[in-house]
């Protein structure tokens, strides 16, 4: 009797095993693994301290199990080049010509100062040096499409120098995947204009939001759909209080109505940070008066369920030797952002306007 017991339990141990080993491998198939990072590698490709950020950056994400990586500010072609080797198989990558070559082009510059670094830096440098987009995403599934959005407006002239982002050409790049059982999806990620002390850029983040709502509408075909990337606004503090530099007011205005149908992990993004206005290595709570919140999202939408979230990239690298001393500093000035993301229902959506993709626009690789 006391085998037979014995037995039955037994049984019923390696059943549950077995259910376990069997929902896990379900899962593992059926969900995809998605970061984003902002590298913040401005520095020009001869700075140590950020060859050696992105080579951490690239170590830590060839032992990371993401399906789906995306980077802002990988603005020269040496980064660039360092990211695809750092163990996803595949990369999206359209950037093009350097923002201020591109708008000296196009007689969108009208100072003398601009004009004349324009040219200069036209004639010595190749067009392939980077501060385009500074975009780029990874991925372990090949890319069968490439779109890039460019924003028409991006910082103010007069202030080009200040904060480099008129220099530049922010905006959203995306594509399709072919990612295991969920057949085709559509991935993008955008960069966002920043927000400075002393002036505002809060009416022309909306326009660029807008952009990339009416880009993502257009370019997605009703494919499942993620973007992630650094929006440059977050939720209001937990008491209502501002954010510093008051990124919250955008979010407010259209977390309930552009992006009501964008659904996000379900982590303290109140509590939480991505940015805490340096490159110290402070916690990724609140508790400096600095701190900007989650600027960082990933969102999904048409059948792609976020399941979990979080942080990822909070820490430190080794970033050089300076007076006989290893220095250690953050992988970046932003944390990354991960999520993971089932697929609600695959049929309604593989089906649906594949023909749109059949020919690409102008803007396509």
């Amino acid at each position: 009797m006391k085998s037979i017991k014995q037995y039955k339990r037994l049984t019923i141990i390696f059943f549950s095993i077995f259910i376990m080993q069997a929902s896990a491998s379900i899962h593992a198939a059926t969900s995809i693994k998605t970061l984003t990072l902002n590298i913040g590698a401005i520095a020009p490709m001869f700075s140590e301290k950020t060859l050696h950020r992105v080579h951490g950056i690239c170590l830590k994400l060839s032992k990371s199990n993401y399906d789906v990586v995306f980077i802002q500010e990988a603005w020269t072609a040496k980064y660039r080049k360092m990211l695809k080797d750092c163990g996803l198989k595949y990369s999206l990558d359209l950037n093009e010509k350097v923002g201020l070559f591109k708008k000296l082009e196009n007689n969108k510059l009208s100072t003398f100062t601009l004009k004349i670094l324009g040219h200069f830096l036209d004639t010595f440098l190749p067009d392939t040096f980077g501060y385009d987009t500074g975009l780029m995403i990874l991925s372990r599934s090949p890319f069968l499409s490439g779109h890039i959005l460019r924003f028409p407006e991006n910082g103010r002239e007069e202030n080009a120098i200040a904060d480099g982002e008129f220099p530049v050409n922010k905006g959203a790049i995306g594509g399709i995947i072919e990612y295991k059982d969920f057949g085709k999806i559509f991935v993008a990620t955008t960069h966002l204009v920043s927000e400075y002390e002393g002036y505002s850029y809060i009416e022309q983040r909306e326009k660029q939001i807008i952009s990339v709502y009416n880009w993502l509408q257009n370019k997605n075909a009703s494919f499942p759909t993620i973007i992630g990337g650094d929006f440059n606004m977050a939720p209001p503090n937990p008491d209502g209080a501002p954010r510093y530099l008051n990124t919250h007011l955008l979010w407010n205005k259209v977390r309930d109505t552009l992006l009501a149908d964008y659904l996000a992990a379900d982590i303290d993004y109140q509590n939480l940070s991505t940015y805490t206005g340096t490159f110290s290595n402070k916690s990724a709570t609140i508790g400096n008066n600095k701190d900007q919140g989650v600027l960082d999202h990933i969102f999904s939408f048409n059948g792609l369920i976020p399941i979990s979230g979080g942080i990822d990239f909070v820490g430190t690298v080794y970033c050089g030797i300076k007076n006989n001393t290893i220095i250690n500093c953050p992988y970046s000035d932003h944390y990354g952002m991960k999520s993971t993301f089932i697929l609600k229902d695959i049929t309604p959506y593989l089906s649906k306007n594949e023909k749109k993709f059949t020919t690409q626009d102008s803007n396509s690789f």
